[in-house]
């Protein structure tokens, strides 16, 4: 299995982006292989 491990920058903590829409649009794309994983680092728990 191949896994990508998604953090988003600091600074969009404190940007105007919606990270949930983010990821919901970054999970609904094709991908490649049956197996792969995308996993997305939480930033706001550091």
């Amino acid at each position: 299995m191949e896994m990508m491990m998604i953090s988003p920058a600091f600074w969009l903590r404190y940007a105007n982006v919606d990270l949930k829409k983010v990821k919901e649009n970054v999970l609904s794309l094709p991908k490649c292989f049956n197996n792969c994983k995308i996993e997305f680092f939480d930033i706001s728990s550091s």
